[in-house]
């Protein structure tokens, strides 16, 4: 079994106790979801695409005297796969249990190719609810309302990609509070961006700066003499160099999409780019 293109399961009810009876991890429901459909690419391989989710809520973490240490109202975290490769997947697969098996790792020479092309994006989402955490040695609580994190690549098949991250986090609380409650959190959201990123000169230049790094790596041989650092700049500084002339020629920034703080006593808030 190397790829699942459909998944759909739910789970209720688990729990894991030690032997002893000191001790419990329990989760109340668990579900994943996946369903890939096909494509046909610009190549004419079969590529693939659509959404993938997990859950679970109500977990509980017992401590050996049964006092609750963790609570989790709920987890969720959702992916959506756009034209995905899974000729390229398999091939990586296999690559990986081929070096495992050699105990070596493999060259860039043979990674980097499965890796280019492998999917044109990707995007995911984690979120998690009502988060309670108690310190058993002093008695401390830490308690988070919501939290949210979302990472994406977008275009990585295409000319240009787009790269994303940010977070949100609201309801914050902790017992005894190391700052005035004044100056606590209540909301802190950021979201980032780098825009127009020259596909094609980034995976040139990640390829130089593996095979510089690989041959800094690499044990001289036996009687052989120490070969003459080269004229110029070195290959690892060129390759960056060349890349951020692509990146300048393409126009790619870097944005600040968003970026919130409010607290009982402040609040602040900004966004911006920069070329």
């Amino acid at each position: 079994l190397e790829t699942l293109l459909a998944v759909d399961a739910a789970y209720s009810d688990l729990a894991v106790a030690a032997a002893d009876g000191k001790g419990k991890v329990s989760i109340a429901s668990m579900t994943m979801v996946q369903d890939l459909k096909p494509e046909v690419g610009s190549g004419g391989a079969t590529l693939w695409s659509g959404p993938a989710a997990f859950a679970f809520g109500g977990l509980s973490v017992l401590d050996d005297k049964n006092k609750e240490l963790v609570r989790i109202g709920g987890v969720t975290a959702e992916a959506a796969y756009t034209r995905v490769d899974l000729t390229k997947v398999s091939a990586l697969q296999k690559l990986s249990e081929q070096a495992a098996a050699k105990g070596v790792a493999p060259t860039s020479g043979e990674l980097l190719p499965k890796l280019q092309g492998m999917f044109g994006g990707i995007t995911g989402a984690l979120r998690l609810s009502n988060l309670s955490v108690v310190n058993p040695e002093d008695g401390t609580t830490v308690t988070l309302g919501q939290f949210a994190f979302r990472s994406g690549l977008a275009d990585l098949d295409q000319a240009l990609s787009t790269v994303s991250l940010g977070f949100e986090a609201r309801d914050f609380a902790m017992t005894p509070s190391p700052a005035p409650a004044a100056f606590t959190p209540r909301t802190m959201e950021m979201k980032l961006s780098v825009t127009k990123l020259p596909n094609a000169a980034l995976w040139k230049a990640f390829g130089e700066l593996a095979k510089a790094a690989e041959a800094e790596e690499t044990p001289p041989k036996k009687g052989a003499k120490p070969a003459k650092a080269p004229a110029g700049p070195a290959p690892s500084d060129l390759a960056m160099q060349q890349a951020m002339a692509a990146m300048g020629e393409a126009g790619t920034e870097l944005r600040i999409d968003a970026l919130n703080l409010d607290t009982p006593a402040t609040a602040g808030t900004a966004t911006g780019a920069l070329r």
